[in-house]
């Protein structure tokens, strides 16, 4: 035995009560006997040891070597000489590197210390009764006899040795006149006598198992020869990969690519067939010109600026002024006595104690009612737009006693835009001309408080307020002209605005009634709820200005659209405006293609991206939070005007008012940035890893917590973002109905790939859907990547789905490490100050007591509680949430009633199980761990775009496939939705963004005169019609001839 010895100075580990201990020798043994003095007094205390501890050796030497000895016991402050016989080779490195497969393994040389490369180390542990199961290290140990090479081939040994141990010092000194022997007789011995222990039903197994393995790797390494992909997991959660290629490959890439460019330019290389020009014919062109001047002269003037409470202006995109701020605008306000309670803008009921909708809404005339709580009155303006003339009957009633109430009518028309106007029936009214503090001001409220001065009278202010002035200055019509009245109980306003500059209807070009046209149309909507309609065509806004756009300069667009929520949203959406279309088109076909063109013109025409969202000129940006503001080129959203464009295609042509023919505008005109869309879509929402044959659709920019492009912002798809391995249901059925919409056009326009391209794009996508996102349960789910998985007994393999940081209860941005509410590490605030708030300052994460809380792939590495009970899924995984993207390829029809019924009947038993509510479909199943969790935005909320899309696939499969309980099913949800929308507009006089799923509660933005009165007044109609035309490509007939087909075979 060699001389120098050193002691190990490695931490003890605690364990389960037997020992662990470390010896080192400079040289390299032979089969020898050691030494090992055992302090016996530094064991954990039981009574079966009796003063003995039996020892099992282990050694390994600078080769790699390991060796164990056969078992003795060692008195107490006594010696145990011990054979060692080597065997089992296998390499330790200098730098302790561990097989990670195996934690036990990784345990076991964590406790090793590298003292240097010659250094060897034996190990003394104590044994004890276990069971045979934890005595199967031994096994494996003996197994390496067998040849199997414990490091090079971890995937065979499932444990080396157990846990850590208690610990205790060894003394280990070189015996007196002990000799190293190199007795190879007595190594064949001990040899034989352990091939002897293991039966040849463990060979077996070993042998099986080391094939397995042998092929597992020549398979790996054929594939990684092929391409080796790196993957990056940067610490907002998304992967990146890239391909590693030698350089003379790259450099003849480069070369190769930049002659077909040359070539091309030349006109020597084609371009391919199917290769989307990106033809924008809209863009930069005022629409205008296709239609009628009776139906523009009808609309030039209207309720344009749907963030006032009651304002008439000239549509922009008709208007020729330069400016749109300077656009005249005619309006009325009311206030309390001391004009500190101004109405001027749309506010929510919650906070103004002010409700408000339109009653009546006509292309040129209409009636606004409004209640004011905290004030105590009532407000109604009726008013009609003439050739030349305005007329705007106002009624107010105070309810207040003994205070009075004012009630303001302003013309703004600072550049004299309206000429030498007459105006009557203000003559009782206190005129006022108020000169605007800057060109950029454009809000009446504030000048009126700027220009309010304080009436005095022996030191005392009294109620009301005086209005200074312009003066000189505004005798040029250049300032806002503003009337008072004092309102005491009740006041009535009969004001005509005359001017030879205003364009509108003829006197004989009368509107039909209001009532009437709403009778005609949707004969089962209630009376009482006919507002529902007004509301929804009243807030349309037009507009001009700069669109902020992220990393590029803003763009000037002009638009026409209509907006969710004067209150909340005063400003288009674009995949809530295909919804809102649903309305107009039936309402009036002509207004409906007339936005859907004016949205087309916001394409960008080189990439074909258009804003998910569109905030146009101040006015609309003041209600927008800065971080929504910019519009990234790279964000989609729900191309949902396909659903207005399929209706516009099954309208009679004869109630169109254009100056060419539908079908022509919607093939040469629609249909180019329809390509271009498309291309869009396929080129930047696609997995970057999926190949040119299947190009997977997934929502770019989607985070942990909210996937915006999808319009589901903060519906759960997975905890980990893989956005190189995920396919999305939704995406992916919307772009199947794109395709099927693109062969019902059947274009022949310059830059509009051919009918065929479009067939062979309808049927990759339906064969992806249908095998790529439909779990084992047979229920369409989102391929979400690889993600955090489930490795404890029973639950292998289940998916991670409320992360840590997700806690039922807490307040958004709240934090709380004693409760266990954590903050989202893959979000802008991952730390936790001590006062409990998440944040991503200095304050927050580099304070003392402050808490950063790391990624979870991070995590599983340093926080071994948590990496024994989770590990990253080796290849991608489907959502296990269940909600309206597991039912969207049945919302939009893409399922055959023949070829899929059992998917339908599977999608059906998901609605009827987990989304069914007396009040509607909730977006999350109930049964879901993230169920009205976080935000609760689209995590159980009744929503009624999605109630309404369901209504219509629920009735049209169950009369195609002849099956009475599904439309059973659609008619339960449509009165349920119904009679929520009614209850609700009841109890708060508004109509909501959305509904809670288990009391069927008013929730969100209001008034929200959006999808959710679009929903409520489609669903009055019990043949579906709006459904079979915007959505249904199979008729009832057809269905029952196929499958009578079907059944003759």
């Amino acid at each position: 035995m060699p001389a120098a010895q050193r002691k190990s100075t490695h931490p003890p580990k605690q364990g389960l009560g037997y020992r662990q201990f470390c010896l080192a020798f400079d040289g390299r043994p032979s089969f020898a006997e050691w030494d090992c003095d055992v302090d016996v007094d530094s064991r954990p205390k039981r009574s079966s040891h009796k003063g003995r501890v039996p020892v099992r050796l282990f050694v390994a030497d600078d080769r790699g070597c390991l060796g164990v000895a056969g078992t003795g016991e060692v008195e107490k402050e006594d010696f145990a000489r011990l054979r060692a016989p080597r065997f089992a080779c296998g390499r330790v490195a200098g730098e302790k590197t561990v097989p990670t497969s195996r934690r036990k393994l990784a345990k076991l040389l964590e406790s090793w210390e590298v003292i240097d490369e010659d250094d060897v180390w034996c190990m003394v542990e104590e044994t004890q009764e276990r069971p045979r199961s934890a005595r199967r290290s031994y096994v494996d140990v003996a197994a390496n006899e067998m040849g199997i090479d414990a490091w090079e081939e971890p995937y065979l040994v499932q444990t080396v040795l157990g846990k850590g141990s208690v610990a205790s010092t060894v003394k280990a000194e070189e015996s007196a006149g002990s000799e190293a022997t190199t007795d190879e007789d007595e190594f064949g011995d001990l040899k034989g006598i352990l091939e002897m222990k293991f039966s040849r039903s463990l060979r077996g197994r070993v042998e099986a198992r080391r094939r397995h393995h042998q092929r597992a790797e020549r398979k790996k390494e054929k594939m990684r020869r092929k391409s080796e992909v790196v993957f990056v997991m940067t610490r907002e959660g998304h992967r990146r990969g890239g391909v590693r290629v030698p350089l003379w490959v790259r450099i003849l890439l480069c070369i190769g690519m930049g002659i077909i460019i040359i070539l091309s330019r030349v006109k020597l290389v084609s371009v391919p067939e199917f290769e989307s020009l990106h033809s924008a014919p809209l863009v930069g062109v005022n629409v205008n010109s296709l239609f009628t001047d009776e139906y523009l002269s009808g609309r030039a003037w209207g309720t344009y600026i749907p963030q006032l409470l009651f304002a008439l202006t000239p549509g922009h995109s008709q208007w020729e002024g330069d400016d749109p701020r300077r656009a005249p605008v005619v309006g009325l306000l009311w206030s309390d006595a001391n004009g500190k309670d101004l109405r001027y803008e749309c506010e929510v009921p919650e906070k103004s104690r002010v409700t408000f909708r339109y009653a009546e809404h006509c292309h040129s005339s209409g009636k606004f009612v409004a209640e004011d709580a905290k004030l105590r009155s009532s407000i109604s303006a009726s008013w009609r737009v003439r050739s030349g003339a305005i007329e705007v009957n106002a009624q107010v009633v105070n309810r207040y006693a003994n205070r009075t109430e004012k009630f303001y009518f302003y013309v703004d028309d600072v550049d004299g835009n309206l000429g030498d106007y007459q105006i009557s029936g203000l003559e009782k009214a206190a005129q006022h001309q108020l000169k605007w503090p800057s060109a950029e001001k454009f809000n009446v409220a504030e000048l009126i408080q700027l220009r309010k001065r304080k009436i005095r009278k022996n030191g005392k202010i009294l109620p009301g307020f005086d209005l200074v002035d312009g003066g000189e200055d505004c005798k040029d019509q250049s300032c806002l002209s503003l009337w008072v009245v004092e309102v005491a109980e009740n006041a009535t306003l009969r004001v005509r605005l005359e001017s030879d500059k205003i364009i509108g209807s003829s006197d004989a070009d009368d509107d039909d009634g209001y009532d009437a046209a709403v009778r005609r149309l949707w004969p089962n909507l209630k009376r009482e709820m006919y507002h529902a309609v007004a509301s929804v065509v009243g807030g349309v806004s037009d507009t001009r200005g700069e669109l902020v756009v992220k990393d590029g300069p803003p763009v000037n667009r002009s638009l026409i659209s209509m907006v969710p929520s004067r209150s909340f949203f005063p400003r288009g959406f674009l995949w809530d405006e295909g919804f809102h279309l649903l309305l107009m088109e039936e309402w009036d076909p002509t207004r409906a293609l007339q936005i859907l063109l004016s949205w087309l013109g916001m394409q960008d025409p080189q990439s074909g991206w258009i804003p998910r969202e569109a905030a146009l000129g101040p006015r609309q940006q003041s209600r927008v939070p800065r971080q929504f503001l910019p519009q990234d080129r790279t964000i989609a959203n729900p191309p949902a005007l396909l659903l207005t464009i399929r209706s516009i295609i099954a309208e009679s042509r004869e109630n169109f008012e254009t100056l060419e023919s539908v079908g022509s505008i919607l093939r040469t005109l629609v249909a180019p940035h329809l390509d271009g869309w498309y291309d869009f879509l396929d080129k930047t929402q696609a997995s970057p890893f999926s190949t040119s044959s299947t190009r997977c659709p997934r929502w770019t920019g989607r985070t942990a917590a909210h996937n915006l492009a999808s319009g589901l912002d903060d519906y759960p798809r997975g905890v980990l973002v893989d956005e190189g391995l995920e396919c999305h249901v939704d995406l992916t059925s919307w772009m199947v109905l794109f395709a099927d919409t693109m062969v019902k056009i059947n274009s022949t326009a310059v830059g509009v790939r051919p009918t065929r391209f479009w067939q062979g794009e309808q049927e990759r996508l339906q064969s992806l859907l249908r095998t790529k996102m439909v779990n084992g349960k047979g229920m369409f789910s989102d391929l979400i990547g690889r993600q955090i998985v489930e490795k404890r007994k029973g639950k292998e393999g289940s998916v991670l789905s409320r992360p840590p940081w997700m806690s039922r209860g807490s307040a958004g941005g709240q934090c709380s490490p004693m409760d266990g509410i954590e903050c989202d590490p893959y979000s802008d605030a991952p730390c936790c100050s001590p006062s409990g708030w998440c944040g991503g300052s200095r304050d927050h994460c580099e304070c003392e007591g402050c808490i950063r809380y790391l990624p979870l792939e991070e995590r599983m590495k340093k926080d071994k509680a948590f990496g024994r009970k989770y590990t990253v899924s080796a290849a991608p995984v489907h959502s296990p949430h269940v909600g309206y993207v597991t039912i969207f390829p049945l919302l939009l029809g893409l399922l055959h009633p023949i070829e899929d019924r059992q998917i339908i009947l599977a999608t059906i038993d998901v609605v009827n199980k987990e989304l069914m509510t007396p009040y509607g479909l909730a977006s999350l199943s109930k049964s879901d761990p993230l169920y009205r969790m976080g935000e609760d935005y689209w995590r159980g909320k009744i929503w009624g775009n999605i109630n309404l899309l369901a209504i219509g696939a629920l009735w049209h499969y169950g009369s195609v496939m002849d099956d009475s309980t599904i439309t059973e099913m659609a008619d339960s949800i449509r009165k349920g939705f119904m009679k929520t929308v009614e209850d609700g507009f009841k109890k708060k006089k508004s109509i909501y963004e959305n509904y809670t799923p288990d009391r069927g509660e008013p929730a969100g933005a209001a008034p929200f005169t959006g999808w959710t009165a679009v929903a409520y007044v489609l669903a009055t109609e019990e043949d579906n019609h709006w459904w079979e035309k915007a959505v249904g490509t199979l008729n009832v007939d057809q269905a029952r001839h196929e499958r009578y087909v079907s059944d003759e075979l």
